[in-house]
């Protein structure tokens, strides 16, 4: 098989490792195991569903001979009240099932830290203590005060994507789906306290920009403050079938203000024939460098930037660039980002 975007492609293979498991008959006619915290997590593969202000998400496991139909679950906040769960139904020896619980009461504890312990499998003592408990950090959520805007701008493909806003009861507050491609629907929140979902699903399994898609254009999806206009939060364009943010108004787990000034990037076209317009906010009154490099590292383009305003369009061409993948690195005053761009 062949490397495509590699400088100087070399010889590539392909290397296939075996094991080979044996194991004799269950230790125990009754055991109950927590396999997994899927929400509260900071575990990579769980990142869709975190940081989250509502229900957690285990994964409990059985590890007894016997079906287990029954089992005791205490979790919460390190150093917090404690909530207790009963869980019933059939789960087979070393099946796994997710298990939606209760929201804790998230206020009585300030560390980041979230524990969970399983007991009383099918009404009776666990024999096997090093698998009932487990504790993960976790990151908390972001907090919005007062009124606050969505943003969308749809792609070329509007009809591929729906978002909605759902309080903490699953009740849907916005339902929103585009009928014109590029024209940006802006909705006013104005939320009472509490925990909310947004979310984003496209059916064409490509966000609203992708590199090997460029017929669906670029779109995007952030919030903004209702007064004074500062960009919030700029979602990942390229975020595949599906954004899921939770986010809480008026209140933080512990204080974690989103900050006006944050710095915001945004690249469209990307990719492009060699021309990017690139979108930055939070900088302003300060200044920024601009470097891209090609893969092998060589430096093509070079520039310094000053921000007037809280945001600001720059213009980034590279003509003669060849066709492939570059960096663009965007370095300022406590702050520093890379940004992949393509050219074809």
């Amino acid at each position: 098989y062949t490397m495509p975007y590699i400088a100087s492609p070399g010889s590539t293979n392909y290397r296939v490792n075996h094991q080979l498991v044996t194991y004799g008959a269950p230790s125990f006619t009754v055991d109950a195991a927590i396999d997994a915290i899927k929400s509260p997590s900071i575990r990579t593969e769980f990142i869709r569903f975190n940081p989250l202000c509502d229900d957690p998400i285990i994964i409990i496991k059985n590890t007894g001979a016997d079906t287990l139909t029954s089992l005791t679950v205490t979790y919460g906040r390190q150093g917090g009240i404690q909530s207790t769960y009963q869980w019933s139904g059939s789960l087979p020896f070393l099946e796994k099932t997710e298990v939606v619980l209760p929201a804790p009461d998230w206020m009585t504890s300030a560390t980041d830290r979230f524990v969970v312990a399983v007991s009383n499998p099918n009404g009776q003592q666990d024999p096997y203590a090093p698998n009932d408990t487990l504790s993960t950090d976790f990151n908390v959520t972001d907090t919005y005060y007062g009124r606050i805007v969505l943003e969308y701008k749809p792609n070329n493909y509007p009809a591929e994507n729906t978002y909605t806003i759902t309080d903490a009861n699953g009740i849907v507050i916005l339902n929103r789906t585009a009928t014109v491609a590029g024209f940006i629907l802006r909705d006013t929140l104005n939320l009472p306290t509490g925990c909310y979902r947004l979310y984003m699903s496209d059916s064409g399994g490509d966000g609203l920009s992708f590199w090997a898609n460029t017929n669906q254009g670029s779109g995007y999806l952030r919030f903004r403050a209702a007064q004074g206009s500062s960009i919030l939060k700029t979602f990942q364009p390229d975020f595949g079938d599906n954004i899921n943010y939770q986010f809480t108004i008026n209140y933080s787990l512990p204080v974690n203000e989103v900050a006006a000034n944050k710095t915001n990037v945004t690249v469209f076209p990307n990719p492009s024939a060699g021309q990017f317009n690139l979108k930055i906010s939070g900088q302003r009154h300060s200044g920024l460098n601009l470097a891209v490099t090609d893969i092998t590292g060589r430096v093509i383009y070079t520039d310094k930037v000053w921000m007037a305003q809280s945001e600001q369009d720059i213009v980034v061409d590279l003509p003669g660039a060849a066709p492939g993948i570059y960096l663009l690195r965007i370095s300022g005053d406590g702050y520093d980002t890379v940004q992949r761009i393509d050219i074809h």
